[in-house]
């Protein structure tokens, strides 16, 4: 699935500020022939609809990139509980978002044996998950820097412990 995004905002939000904008305007238009003081209320939940489709227009969770499959390797680091995951063939790494981290973590726990679970105080630190992860970033791509996406999916898992 491909999502593109204008402005910052993707096409589903765009049509939903649009369309709330139509509603307060033809609610502002109404209540103009209604009452004065209605009017300036109607006038003033405008204003904040308009701030609010601003703020998700320049919000860093709104995507510059489309999502993408990519084959990776997701590792928890135990030490210091970075999660990452490194796109196989580059030199790019993505962090899953606040909503996706969980989720990487079930897949990474998943691949650990049950007597590593009793023994590891992080077990899911102690498996490489390779597998095609289907990204879509939320932040800009900097050159060299870690890479905030969701993660939305992992295919064609394979889990290898890593050499001690």
């Amino acid at each position: 699935m491909t999502e593109y995004c204008v402005f910052g905002l993707s096409a589903r939000w765009v049509s939903v500020v649009d369309r709330i904008y139509s509603l307060l305007e033809s609610a502002i238009e109404k209540a103009w022939s209604v009452n004065h003081r209605m009017r300036n209320a109607f006038e003033t939940l405008l204003r904040m609809a308009v701030v609010l489709g601003l703020t998700f227009a320049v919000s860093p969770a709104s995507a510059t990139e489309p999502c993408k499959s990519i084959h990776a390797r997701a590792n928890l680091y135990g030490g210091d509980g970075r999660l990452r995951l490194w796109h196989i063939g580059t030199h790019h790494e993505y962090q899953p978002d606040a909503s996706s981290w969980e989720r990487v973590v079930g897949w990474l726990a998943a691949g650990v044996s049950r007597s590593d679970r009793a023994r590891y105080a992080s077990p899911a630190s102690m498996v490489y998950l390779y597998a095609d992860f289907v990204v879509c970033p939320v932040e800009p791509f900097r050159k060299g820097a870690v890479q905030t996406a969701e993660i939305k999916s992992a295919t064609h898992r394979r889990y290898v412990r890593p050499a001690d």
